[in-house]
């Protein structure tokens, strides 16, 4: 038998550097649900080896919205970010192009490779 941690158990990063369309939606919607989260940048990600986010977080969530330079600081850590999708964690991407903040994610996406 399996049985999931509880909820509060839980440590999720949140990866942005302004809040997608003026609103800090995730963060209240972790807070209301009583999960703990810590806010990074993208510059901010790149003093984190992937085994530093394996052993910490159990999510990773990419917050849509974002303006140019922080999807141009996180296309160069997609090897780090693919580590921890392999390690079986959990990447969550909101994705909006063209948002409020102006941002383009031409990086491909981070992928599971088995």
């Amino acid at each position: 038998m399996v049985s999931a941690k509880p909820i509060s158990d839980y440590n999720v990063l949140i990866l942005k550097s302004v809040d997608a369309w003026n609103s800090p939606a995730v963060e209240n919607m972790l807070t209301d649900m009583g999960v703990p989260y810590d806010v990074m940048t993208s510059g901010e990600l790149k003093n984190k080896t992937a085994q530093e986010l394996i052993e910490t977080y159990d999510m990773i969530i990419i917050v849509s919205d974002q303006p140019q330079i922080f999807y141009d600081y996180l296309g160069t850590q997609m090897d780090k970010l693919e580590e921890y999708v392999r390690a079986g964690r959990t990447l969550e991407i909101h994705a909006a192009n063209w948002g409020w903040h102006g941002g383009v994610w031409t990086t491909p996406y981070p992928e599971e490779r088995r």
